[in-house]
C-alpha cells in the first residue's frame, strides 16, 4: 500500500511493534512463492487449448485447402507446404575413421583424421568444427580424469612422506624410490624398509 495512505501514527505503531521498519508488501519473502496455488506445471493457457480445439475440427478441411492452392499455383502455400514435407537438413550423419583409444595420442589422430576429411572433402567446414568440439571434450575428459589420477599418487606419497618422517628414520630426505616413482603407477614399498637396507 502507498505511503500516502498511511498515517505517521500507524507508521510508528508497526515499527514498535515489529521491531523493524514496514517491509514492502509488494516484495515476497525469499524462498516462498507468491501465488502457492498458482497455474501447475505444464498446464497450458485457455488461448491455446481454444485453438488447438478448433485445429482438431477444421485442421483436416485446412490443410486440404491448403494443398489444394498449393498445387493451383500459390507460390506463398507452396512453399510452406515444401518446408514442411522437406526441411532444412539440421545435420547429417557423417562416417569417420577416428581412433578408438582414449590417450592423448589417439585424440590427436582423431582430430588429424578430421582434418584430413575436410580437406578432401568428405566434411564441410562446419561439419568438421562440430566433430573437432566433440573430440575437444573427449580431450578434456582425459585430462580430467588424468590429473585426478596424478593428484591421487601425489596424496599417497605425501600421505606416505608424512609417515615415513613420523617414524623419524626419514633424516630428513626422501629415499630414491620415493622420488624416482612414476606419477602414473601406484607406489609399490620395498621388501625391506629403505632406513634399513
Amino acid at each position: 500500500m502507498p505511503d500516502e495512505y498511511h498515517t505517521a501514527d500507524e507508521s510508528a505503531v508497526f515499527t514498535q511493534i515489529s521491531g523493524s521498519p514496514a517491509a514492502n508488501p509488494g516484495q515476497f519473502k525469499k524462498g516462498q512463492s507468491g501465488n502457492p496455488t498458482g497455474r501447475p506445471r505444464g498446464a497450458r493457457n485457455k488461448a491455446t487449448l481454444a485453438i488447438a480445439a478448433l485445429l482438431d475440427e477444421a485442421g483436416p478441411r485446412l490443410m486440404q485447402e491448403g494443398i489444394d492452392r498449393a498445387l493451383d499455383g500459390d507460390s506463398l502455400i507452396l512453399r510452406c507446404c515444401i518446408a514442411r514435407l522437406a526441411p532444412v537438413p539440421r545435420g547429417r550423419p557423417v562416417e569417420l575413421d577416428l581412433a578408438e583409444g582414449s590417450a592423448a595420442g589417439d585424440v590427436l589422430a582423431s582430430l588429424t583424421a578430421t582434418v584430413r576429411a575436410m580437406a578432401e572433402g568428405t566434411l564441410s567446414p562446419l561439419e568438421a568444427s562440430d566433430v573437432a568440439q566433440v573430440v575437444e571434450l573427449q580431450r578434456r575428459a582425459i585430462e580430467t580424469e588424468d590429473l585426478a589420477r596424478r593428484l591421487a599418487r601425489l596424496e599417497e606419497t605425501a600421505a606416505r612422506t608424512a609417515e615415513l618422517l613420523e617414524q623419524g628414520d626419514a633424516g630428513g630426505h626422501l629415499p630414491d624410490e620415493v622420488l624416482d616413482a612414476p606419477l602414473d603407477a601406484p607406489y609399490e614399498p620395498p621388501e625391506t624398509p629403505w632406513h634399513m637396507s
